[in-house]
């Protein structure tokens, strides 16, 4: 049955098996809003105590032999919040999406602060923005609601900091957890370093596949432990690991304000938690400014959520880059002079955004190129207003293929075919046209009706 399947899409062109695989996820998003509301209705009918089942969990397991606990908590969400099981049913949210809303909802401490509105708001934003973004962007607020909470597990998480290395079956083990954010940044940052170090020797040989990029990264571990073993009592400069941190100018005010400062004495002055009022601020802010999703931001160059407090101790006692966003999020200004994205303006660029820009490209934002979206010969100007992020491979491709890109209102970055139609996800709303799309329509049409009238 497979292989006659196989047999006739392999027939098919390019465009057919597009709509198809499109077809088939609004599909399966219908086909979960289905199982969701029949368990829900087989809860209530008590289906389950039927075989003897002590719960739907029970239930679940018995008759899919799969995970239940997942499918269970879907349907009670969709259940309780109805608006996520139509979306889901119209297809214009996926399974993923879904899911991670119930854990916001589900959450020990926040969960009491859920509302419709708050959830018709995300269900929202999910539509418009790839599943990183909207992970990222839940998290972010999850941690400045949940601030008290937010806080105990970051410094659970620097308590129990544990690192290892083991000889375990005659190879080596390295193991580490714990710590903060910024620690991890600026380790990955480090090894990331010395990766690129070893991919030059291969570079240097001529052949690069003389080893994968996973034993590049275990010889640049090593190298690691080397050079450090060799020079680290020897005066110098330290290792350039620098860990940029995105703040707005509120998040920060706040922070420097209300929490953690440093002492003289290196310990930590706790000025109070975050006020239910406050939270509740935040909230009613998210479901009357949609823009305040990515407008409330404190997090690292790759996307991770940092903790207001950690920035004020950082800014203090560590070594960080921070970029203060203005209410327009943009950093860093540079004119039309300059033609190229080069130093700061390059940094400042690569700050708005974790990953490559197109559409389900993750390559991280360090190793893309930064182009413009109007082009420069065409009079764009070299700011961050006009500043993408793609890695080398889709930009060769916007050039070849004649792609253009435009920013929408959260700043999402909508990519169009040289036919014209944007590249979306399944579900994903269509972008309101900006300003300049709307004036080329509007003398497209001019310039018709002229044609129009001197064929009479």
């Amino acid at each position: 049955m497979f292989e006659e399947l196989l047999d006739e899409r392999m027939a098919w062109s390019a465009d057919r098996l597009d709509v198809e695989f499109r077809e088939l996820e609004r599909s399966l998003r219908a086909l979960e809003a289905r199982r969701a509301a029949n368990l829900v209705a087989a809860e209530a009918r008590q289906v389950p105590a039927a075989d003897g089942h002590r719960s739907t969990a029970a239930y679940v397991r018995a008759v899919t032999r799969q995970p239940a606990g997942p499918v269970v908590r879907r349907a009670r969400f969709c259940r309780d919040y109805p608006a996520a099981g139509a979306d889901l049913a119209d297809g214009r949210v996926g399974i993923a999406q879904i899911d991670l809303l119930t854990r916001m909802a589900n959450h020990p401490r926040i969960g009491v602060l859920c509302s419709e509105p708050l959830v018709a708001r995300w269900l929202a934003h999910a539509s418009d923005v790839s599943l990183r973004e909207f992970t990222d962007d839940l998290a972010q607020w999850t941690m400045l609601l949940d601030h008290d909470g937010a806080w105990r597990d970051h410094l659970d998480d620097v308590a129990r900091r544990t690192a290892a290395v083991r000889v375990v079956a005659g190879s080596v083990l390295v193991s580490a957890e714990g710590g903060d954010v910024l620690t991890a940044e600026r380790l990955a940052r480090i090894l990331d370093r010395f990766t690129e170090g070893e991919l030059q020797l291969d570079a240097a040989t001529g052949d690069t596949s003389v080893r994968s990029n996973g034993q590049r990264r275990f010889d640049a571990l090593v190298k690691i432990f080397d050079t450090a073993n060799e020079h680290g009592d020897a005066p110098g400069d330290p290792v350039a690991a620098c860990v940029n941190v995105t703040v707005d100018e509120r998040t920060l005010h706040t922070a420097l304000a209300a929490d953690g400062l440093a002492l003289p004495g290196g310990t930590v002055l706790d000025m109070g938690d975050l006020p239910r009022a406050d939270a509740e601020a935040l909230l009613a802010e998210l479901v009357e400014q949609p823009g305040a999703l990515s407008g409330r931001r404190c997090h690292t160059a790759s996307g991770q959520p940092v903790h207001p407090r950690l920035v004020v101790q950082a800014l203090l006692t560590g070594h960080i880059r921070r970029v203060v966003l203005d209410a327009r999020q943009v950093p860093i200004s540079f004119g039309t002079r300059q033609r190229l994205f080069t130093g700061a303006a390059a940094v400042a660029a690569r700050l708005l955004t974790s990953t490559c820009e197109h559409p389900g490209c993750e390559l991280p934002a360090h190793q893309c190129d930064v182009d413009h979206i109007e082009p420069a010969a065409e009079g764009g100007p070299t700011d961050q207003a006009n500043a993408a992020i793609e890695c080398s491979a889709h930009n060769r491709l916007k050039h070849q293929r004649r792609w253009r890109t435009a920013r929408g209102p959260i700043r999402k970055l909508v990519t169009y075919r040289a036919d014209g139609t944007a590249m979306l996800a399944v579900g994903e709303r269509p972008p309101d046209p900006t300003d300049a799309q709307r004036d080329a329509s509007a003398r497209a049409r001019l310039a018709g009706l002229v044609a129009l009238r001197t064929g009479d």
